[in-house]
């Protein structure tokens, strides 16, 4: 987010909730945030919740969103990022099937909802903490997080390696990938026209920008149904994250794409899809 900010401009503040559970670590978990946002010069908002005995998950959860929601409101923040990577989706959809959850349910956290967004759900812990150990970068970690005392936990530490070792070994990918599925069927259609397209004699442009603007779901939506137009079968889901890597590549340089007797190129603000000649 510090690199982010200086690239966009942004003005970052940095907010903390003690759950009041862990005594000593949890303290200890505050001030590590606060000598963070000392050692950045970044105002620092925290809030202790009230100790119980048992307290659920769920009771827990409304109050750090509560205590955020009211900070946005107070400082007139424009949104509040949360640190949830992938394999926290891999948890929330197995959790909710097991409560029963209806589709809404299902499709899990959203990268954005509102004033919150998710920079880092298509990452993994594992990538994460590779990360931080190359740079250097000191974290805390909840003990408790091993301890099976939540219904997550048992999720976590004994489900998912179960299904892992006797039925799936890439079991969090597919969950993950089951959640993007399910917003992509359950997204706002999305018109061609209103992305800018001009039809060709072997294809059809348009614009990057206006492809850029849609969310997530809406581009892998906006894809399928382009490519559509030119193949009788849809296309795999590792090929259209292809095509999405090479749309929201930041390189100047013209990009190119085969694939299905098709070319995609996209160069400047311009995206053209055209049957590929040479094949």
């Amino acid at each position: 987010m510090l690199t982010l900010a200086k690239k966009e401009d942004l003005i970052l503040s940095l907010a903390h909730i003690d759950h009041n559970i862990r005594e000593k670590e949890s303290l200890k978990d505050a001030l590590f945030v606060e000598n963070l946002a000392k050692k950045y010069s970044l105002p620092f908002y925290k809030t202790t919740l009230p100790k119980k005995k048992s307290p659920s998950e769920e009771n827990l959860r409304t109050l750090r969103y509560a205590f955020l929601e009211k900070l946005q409101s107070l400082h007139s923040f424009d949104h509040i990022v949360l640190g949830h990577h992938a394999d926290d989706q891999a948890e929330t959809f197995l959790l909710r099937l097991l409560r029963g959850s209806g589709l809404d349910g299902l499709k899990s956290m959203q990268p954005r909802n509102g004033l919150y967004i998710r920079p880092l759900l298509s990452v993994w812990k594992k990538d994460i903490l590779t990360y931080l150990k190359e740079k250097s970068i000191p974290y805390r970690v909840d003990k408790t997080n091993k301890e099976n005392l939540y219904f997550r936990n048992k999720v976590r530490n004994q489900l998912i390696p179960y299904l892992e070792k006797n039925y799936q070994p890439n079991i969090k990918t597919l969950l993950v990938q089951t959640t993007e599925l399910l917003r992509e069927s359950t997204a706002p259609q999305i018109t061609i026209p209103s992305v800018g397209i001009l039809c060709t004699k072997d294809g059809l442009t348009f614009s990057l920008a206006s492809f850029q603007a849609l969310a997530q779901e809406e581009k892998s939506l906006f894809l399928r149904k382009i490519l559509a137009t030119f193949l009788p079968q849809p296309v795999s889901r590792k090929l259209l994250l292809e095509i999405l890597k090479t749309l929201e590549s930041t390189k100047n340089k013209t990009q190119l794409m085969t694939f299905h007797g098709l070319k995609l190129s996209k160069k400047g603000v311009t995206v053209t899809l055209q049957k590929n000649l040479s094949d």
